[in-house]
């Protein structure tokens, strides 16, 4: 009916109807395109809240399963700097720790201490990033898997293991660490110290692997951890979520 309206305009070369005509396409048109791209947003936002309660679901689930590697990692960061410092220091007259001991024996160990995001990774899949409105929170994000990437890199590296490679420098017990009811297998170290300090071998390995880590610390762990703590505030902003409260109310009830 329209095209017919506007060809007898034409053909009678009656110009305002033409006009009107043509009008009401681009007018028809436009609000069409505004309608779709509302209700798009709509949609948008919708899921948005939907992935925002998902992605605090998942962060705080992997946060409290790795709580433990967090701070056995940290452990054995300054367990692995102060035990190098002193089997390369021949005057230093204090007690050789059991952390030291420990954190050498672990020193080829270093794992990533978050797990992905499922429902960020399938965002980025899709091509639906555009849908997160809070700029800061996209972009911590995107952050946020580029230093997993990074720390993935670090442990890759590996490093030697020293305990096989120097099983006189070492006593070894293994034990179930049944704190917190995690029931991991856990071990006791004892070492040698002196002997550790007679091999130049055992010490340039030892060094290889506390270069390794602390880069895996600095670079990688550390900046992690603070990223965490970020998209951990921002999720809970977007969400209004207070912790604190919460903790209030579970503690009343």
């Amino acid at each position: 009916m329209f095209f017919r309206r506007l060809a007898d305009g034409m053909q009678t070369q009656n110009w305002y109807t033409v006009a009107i005509e043509l009008l009401v396409l681009v007018v028809g048109i436009f609000l069409g395109l505004r309608v779709d791209d509302w209700n798009q947003k709509r949609l948008d936002r919708n899921d948005e809240q939907i992935l925002l309660n998902r992605l605090h679901e998942e962060l705080l689930d992997s946060i409290a399963l790795r709580a433990f590697l967090r701070e056995r990692r940290i452990e054995n960061w300054h367990g692995l700097r102060g035990g190098l410092d002193y089997l390369i220091s021949p005057d230093d007259e204090r007690v050789f720790s059991g952390t030291e001991c420990r954190a050498i024996y672990n020193s080829h160990i270093k794992t990533g201490y978050i797990a992905d995001l499922p429902s960020f990774r399938t965002l980025v899949a899709t091509g639906r990033l555009h849908i997160i409105s809070d700029e800061a929170l996209r972009a911590t994000l995107v952050r946020f898997s580029q230093q997993r990437e990074t720390i993935e890199g670090f442990v890759d590296l590996g490093g030697f293991e020293l305990g096989p490679k120097h099983p006189d420098f070492f006593q070894v017990q293994p034990f179930i660490n049944k704190a917190d009811d995690r029931n991991d297998l856990d071990v006791t170290v004892s070492c040698d110290p002196t002997a550790m300090r007679a091999s130049r071998q055992f010490l340039l390995e030892l060094f290889a692997n506390a270069d390794r880590y602390d880069a895996y610390m600095v670079s990688g762990l550390l900046p992690m951890l603070e990223t965490v703590e970020v998209l951990h505030e921002l999720l809970d902003q977007n969400l209004a979520v207070d912790h604190d409260q919460d903790a209030i109310v579970s503690s009343n009830e």
